[in-house]
């Protein structure tokens, strides 16, 4: 009774203190109070804090058991190996197809040193390591080889390893120039592949340890295990922390704007201004009670993602929200984010929905007998079953007494089955080179050679390959070990450590919202006022026959990258302006290294030219354009 009555009485307390929370967030941020108003934010954080700590405490106190119970299931639970291959081939595929970091990373390793503007912790990587062209290129070449090697998984462990340390030289050259792009996570996923079984399916190396197997009497491919379930975990809380600091911190320093609508507006306005001529086709800033619920939408998105995630049934919900997120992010301010974005399937039981989907696509089972006493033919079953995605097929060893009745109801003799490899899908029967061919059919990882199969040369070489390697083959009796080699598998510590270290270092900057920094930063917040004037620079050249042109913006934004160059401009016009002259020398010669026809120019002009960020004000820029410095050459 006494426990119930102390129960009671704190969910009133707490009900009381959330209630006094709405009403100071009402009365904060949705009533027409002065936005700097200091009691009111004080207020409002001091009831955030208490009512904080008052729900901890009550989780602690009377839900601990539940609060243990699913931290427990979220880091003990199993996954499949297969969902993890998938992911190391996305993951690999996605940083050789998408170049941006590679092609900034070439551009700014032959900038001058004057333009750096060094992120934390970075301070020792521009002094020990070499940043110029020659060493990128041999970087990037290096890196283009293990990335294909992970891709296919040949010697993954090392692979991984060597594409982590050369991305971060890679990625990390450009983030020292102005501004940091947001790309770390795939830095992040790299370590966690880097000491995870990421290559037990689908990878050359999972063909070769099949074929150990085999010779030790299991043909069973790798099972689900918390050594392949606790990458993928790692792997969520990321995406969790990333959000969750971001709406931590529109929160916090600019609540009233993010929840009244109009941060949301400012900052779409200064996005649209990256993209000159560009505009959604719906104007959402027009409609601000759009914008209020968009505002509060973000803060709960991001902010609740990373609780759900401990919810099997809530995680849905979370990783449907996310994804609409960065849709609609896409839509309204070109942020395509698609190194967060398409990886979202991580999120996804794939391994059941394939097994689902073979279902659907092979509803009749198909049955494949084997000589178990022949090595080759073990090892051949062994490789095929690290490639079956599917898993529509049984491998059933032919000597096995229990395989008698299928045999016989099969129509074939224990000599025939040991004499050929038998796939039997209901009344039908393949032997032999139509067998394998019947196999590829269910592999959807061999489906690129399948027409191949049909074609003449191909059976009449296939058929006769076969014959000879199957007449030739001689039998091995496997070491007795069984099944003991596939053994549910636990996370190694070298996983348990990087994965530790991933998380508390990703919290140490959200907490203290370091967003620039390499190889760790809290993700962008938008937490900052955005100012309605726009400041860029602006080159007007003089060549040698005294004519006056203005360089187009667009000519250089696209090769620096938009985002970096504006940020890098930003820097050297509103920063430290005793080294603004001398930073401007170092930006000509950079771009002069990228278009040497600008080498032979007389004088250079640089003007400060700050125009209108709102849509409706657009033709009255340029609001002012002021020379700021000029550059003359003998």
């Amino acid at each position: 009774m006494k426990d119930d009555h102390s129960k009671s009485s704190f969910r009133v307390s707490l009900i009381a203190y959330l209630t006094a929370l709405a009403a100071v967030l009402v009365y904060r941020f949705i009533l027409p109070v002065p936005a700097d108003s200091p009691y009111y934010l004080g207020v409002i954080r001091l009831l955030s804090l208490v009512s904080t700590l008052t729900i901890a405490f009550y989780i602690f106190a009377f839900r601990f058991d539940r609060l243990k119970a699913l931290v427990y299931d979220y880091f003990t639970a199993v996954s499949h190996p297969l969902i993890l291959a998938i992911f190391r081939i996305s993951f690999f595929a996605f940083l050789l197809e998408k170049q941006f970091y590679i092609d900034q990373a070439l551009v700014y390793s032959r900038s001058s040193k004057e333009l750096m503007v060094l992120p934390f912790g970075t301070g020792w990587l521009s002094g020990i390591i070499p940043i110029n062209e020659p060493w990128m290129g041999m970087a990037v070449i290096l890196f283009k080889v293990f990335c294909w090697m992970g891709l296919l998984g040949i010697a993954t462990r090392f692979s991984t390893l060597m594409t982590a340390v050369l991305f971060y030289y890679i990625g990390g050259v450009p983030q020292l120039f102005g501004k940091v792009n947001h790309y770390h996570n795939l830095l992040w996923f790299n370590a966690i592949l880097a000491v995870s079984p990421c290559a037990d399916y689908l990878s050359v190396d999972a063909a070769v340890k099949a074929c150990r197997r085999a010779d030790e009497g299991s043909i069973t491919p790798p099972q689900p295990s918390r050594a392949h379930g606790l990458p993928i975990r790692f792997i969520w809380l990321l995406y969790g922390l990333a959000y969750f600091w971001a709406g931590f911190w529109k929160l916090w320093v600019d609540g009233k704007g993010w929840i009244s609508g109009t941060s949301l507006r400012d900052h779409l306005y200064s996005r649209w201004m990256d993209f000159p001529g560009w505009m959604p086709a719906f104007r959402i800033d027009k409609y601000p009670i759009l914008c209020k619920l968009g505002g509060i939408s973000t803060i709960v998105v991001e902010m609740g993602f990373i609780f759900l995630l401990f919810s099997p049934l809530w995680r849905w919900f979370a990783v449907g929200s996310g994804f609409i997120f960065h849709m609609l992010n896409e839509y309204f301010m070109k942020i395509y984010f698609a190194q967060m974005r398409t990886f979202y399937f991580i999120f996804f039981p794939l391994d059941r929905i394939l097994h689902q989907v073979g279902r659907w696509m092979f509803p009749k089972d198909m049955t494949v007998f084997f000589d178990g006493n022949c090595q080759l033919c073990r090892r051949t079953v062994a490789v095929l079953r690290v490639f079956d995605i599917f898993e529509r097929i049984a491998y059933v060893n032919a000597l096995d007494p229990q395989s008698r009745p299928q045999l016989a109801a099969a129509g074939i003799t224990e000599e025939a089955a040991l004499k050929d490899m038998h796939a039997v899908c209901e009344r039908k029967v393949y032997k032999g080179y139509n067998a394998y061919r019947s196999l590829v059919f269910r592999m959807p990882v061999l489906w690129p050679v399948l027409p191949f199969l049909f074609l003449w040369p191909v059976t009449a070489i296939g058929k006769s390959i076969y014959r000879t390697i199957a007449d030739s083959r001689k039998c091995t009796i496997a070491l007795k070990r069984g099944d003991s080699a596939v053994l549910p598998q636990q996370p190694s510590w070298a996983l348990i450590s990087v994965g530790s270290i991933l998380i508390a270092a990703n919290s140490f900057c959200g907490a203290l919202k370091i967003d620039k920094g390499w190889p760790f930063a809290c993700y962008p917040t938008f937490s900052h006022k955005q100012w309605m004037v726009h400041g860029m620079l602006e080159f007007e050249i003089m060549d040698q026959e005294g004519k006056v042109l203005k360089l187009q913006s667009e000519d250089y934004l696209e090769r620096f990258d938009r985002a970096r160059f504006k940020a890098l401009i930003s820097e050297i016009l509103y920063k430290e302006p005793e080294l603004r002259e001398k930073r401007l020398e170092a930006l000509w010669l950079t771009m002069v290294k990228e278009w040497p026809e600008l080498s032979s120019v007389r004088a250079v002009k640089f003007f400060e030219v700050r125009e209108s960020k709102i849509p409706e004000e657009k033709h009255l820029n340029p609001i002012s354009r002021e020379m700021i410095y000029e550059l003359r050459f003998k």
